[in-house]
């Protein structure tokens, strides 16, 4: 029970009381605000999961964190390197991120190396980057080669299309 003044003679009154007991106004009840719906704090809860992981994974792209389990990396080549070819099959040891067209990749590259956080997140919200998983196999489809990295073209290795996603694979210095 709590004290409110009257709306018309502004006299303290009780709040559950039905009238004001001075001049016997109809005291008005506050409105109740109710919960929202479970369906909505659920997809709240949901789409927060997923802006955490999305801002998880941008935090360890960009901090360029590894993780050391005692052996080789996988990637890394026999003493003489021994360079990529298509309809190869590759895997990568840790996640990484690859885009539909090559531009993308650079430009995605690019703000991460700025470290500009909201536009690579851009890139990933738009659908134009996405995450590789770890270990999975991929087959190559073509490569353009530099001096120490290669940018290649990959699919599923066993799926039969003729696009891929781009994303770079590193040789050792």
């Amino acid at each position: 029970m709590a004290l409110i003044n009257c709306s018309e003679c502004s006299k303290g009154i009780s709040s559950e009381a039905g009238s004001c007991p001075h001049c016997g106004a109809p005291v008005k009840k506050p409105a109740a605000t109710g919960a929202k719906p479970l369906s909505t704090r659920i997809a709240t809860g949901i789409f927060g999961l997923m802006v955490l992981g999305l801002f998880g994974f941008i935090w360890n792209f960009l901090s360029g964190s590894k993780q050391d389990d005692g052996k080789p990396d996988a990637q890394t080549p026999p003493t003489q390197v021994q360079r990529l070819k298509p309809e190869q099959i590759v895997r990568f040891p840790k996640s990484r991120f690859a885009c539909l067209t090559q531009a993308e990749y650079e430009e995605a590259t690019l703000h991460a190396v700025r470290k500009e956080a909201t536009k690579f997140n851009a890139m990933f919200e738009k659908f134009h980057c996405f995450e590789l998983a770890a270990n999975m196999d991929f087959k190559i489809l073509r490569i353009d080669s530099h001096a120490d990295y290669d940018m290649i073209e990959i699919v599923p290795a066993t799926s039969s299309k003729t696009d891929g996603a781009f994303t770079e694979w590193d040789y050792p210095k």
